[in-house]
């Protein structure tokens, strides 16, 4: 009977402890928050390489979470208005992507390419394809602790943002592949940096330029500034 008492024991307190882990997990949603009428502004600073010559770009982008619509099977499609402008005052509308969540995915259309932006639960170190909703090669994407993260425009510090590492190739004799986007809990998307450069290796005399020299490529710095509602 004393070995039987014990045994039910273990067994209530194990129940507890699953119990209680169930209700604590937090999957993290709030990373990709999908609210109608509110909006994120961006600065963008971009440098498209084409043949050697660079084309610098300085904009504002403003991401308005515009509608949604429900499919048959009761899944929810956000659709985000982007719009641009050189002052952040004056905006012309740019693009429209869709966005949705699920349990287990977030997912953005962008420009007719759906990217798997996060999976859930969010947890540091955690790896999925970026790639596995459109026909493109499988991308792996992972989780990473922001460790140190100050933002430059806003109180955002490293215990609310999580790094999404999209490559992470640095710069060798040919190219460099480093992307990572950023995102706070309640916010979204805070900061996109995109670093994607190929550089002359063969019959580099005969082009004009050098060994090494950047010759196709794009370099993006998407920072947050603002945030709210509409």
């Amino acid at each position: 009977m004393k070995n039987l008492f014990i045994l039910m024991s273990l067994l209530a307190f194990f129940a507890c402890e699953e119990e209680v882990s169930d209700v604590s997990l937090d999957p993290g949603y709030d990373y990709f928050p999908l609210v109608l009428n509110t909006f994120r502004t961006y600065e963008v600073e971009e440098v498209n390489i084409d043949a050697f010559v660079p084309d610098t770009l300085s904009y504002y982008l403003k991401e308005v979470v515009h509608d949604s619509l429900v499919s048959g099977t009761g899944v929810i499609t956000y659709l985000l208005n982007r719009y641009k402008s050189p002052d952040s005052v004056n905006w012309t509308l740019d693009s429209v992507w869709s966005a949705r969540r699920s349990e287990t995915v977030a997912i953005i259309n962008e420009n007719d390419v759906a990217l798997c932006k996060m999976t859930f639960p969010v947890k540091a170190g955690k790896t999925w394809d970026g790639n596995a909703f459109n026909v493109f090669d499988a991308q792996e994407y992972q989780f990473a602790i922001h460790s140190g993260y100050v933002h430059e425009n806003l109180s955002l510090s490293s215990d609310v943002v999580i790094r999404v590492v999209i490559e992470d190739i640095p710069e060798n004799l040919v190219n460099q592949d480093q992307r990572s986007e950023s995102y706070a809990r309640g916010i979204g998307l805070v900061e996109k940096n995109y670093i994607q450069l190929s550089f002359c290796t063969l019959n580099c005399e005969e082009k004009g330029t050098t060994v090494g020299a950047i010759e196709q490529g794009r370099v993006l710095s998407q920072k947050l500034i603002k945030y709210g509602e509409e």
